[in-house]
């Protein structure tokens, strides 16, 4: 997926993947080069949270072309946000 960086933390950047009620963190030995707020990069999950609210990301580019969906994460509210 594509995910815009939300903010330039100590040791990693705060994601914005358009869900509202999740955010994700990419940590900074993850990324080659220096991104700035507003920047986007492709990521991949690396892992979820038991809550469903926070991932953590890796920009690999081996994962992002090997990635496949193992499962639907859809809420109706993030669909419907992105009709209007």
């Amino acid at each position: 997926m594509t995910a815009a960086v939300k903010s330039v933390e100590d040791h990693g950047y705060i994601l914005d993947i358009g869900l509202s009620d999740v955010s994700g963190f990419l940590r900074r030995k993850e990324e080659e080069k220096a991104r700035t707020v507003g920047s986007y990069l492709d990521v991949t999950v690396d892992k979820l949270a038991e809550d469903e609210r926070t991932c953590m990301f890796t920009s690999d580019p081996k994962d992002f072309r090997s990635a496949f969906v193992s499962r639907v994460f859809v809420r109706e509210r993030s669909v419907l946000t992105n009709l209007r």
